[in-house]
């Protein structure tokens, strides 16, 4: 049985401290949902152009819904 969390597929949206310009980056490579986004590594964000405290901002926001980001 697949664990399903019921965030996964919101929208990239959500998470409102993201700007429109990070947002765009993300859309443009395939990550449009919480789910696509918990499937990516911290390196492969900050090769999209996400610097250090982006990131971290992003991983405590997952593991707030339970979520996380790839190795």
């Amino acid at each position: 049985m697949e664990l399903f969390n019921k965030y996964e597929k919101q929208s990239i949206n959500r998470f409102l401290f993201l700007n429109d310009n990070q947002i765009e980056s993300m859309k443009n490579n395939h990550i449009n949902t919480l789910g696509e986004l918990s499937n990516r590594s911290k390196n492969e964000l900050r090769t999209i152009g996400f610097d250090n405290n982006d990131v971290d901002e992003i991983e405590v926001e997952l593991q707030r819904l339970g979520m996380g980001l790839r190795g």
